[in-house]
């Protein structure tokens, strides 16, 4: 009879043990999940900030190159107007 209770017990606590260990790889599992999904989120925005970073550089040389442009129309200008 103590055998048999003993072979139950080692059972039980077997089946425990598995059950811990299907918990605990659930657990990992999870986290793993939920990580990779943040990972990527954060790699999202950090590619969406660097293409508005390489959008607003453009833009501040495409205005610096607009008012350069102007200037030295303006200065053809009064060139233009003073020699005629």
């Amino acid at each position: 009879m103590k055998m048999h209770q003993l072979d139950v017990d080692v059972k039980v606590l077997i089946a425990e043990v598995t059950t811990k260990m299907q918990s605990q790889s659930e657990r990992m599992e999870e986290f793993m999940t939920v990580w990779k999904e943040n990972h990527g989120a954060a790699h999202e925005v950090a590619m969406q900030q660097e293409q508005h970073g390489h959008e607003h550089e453009l833009a501040d040389k495409q205005t610096a190159l607009a008012a350069q442009q102007a200037s030295t129309e303006g200065a053809n200008d009064g060139n233009a107007s003073t020699s005629g």
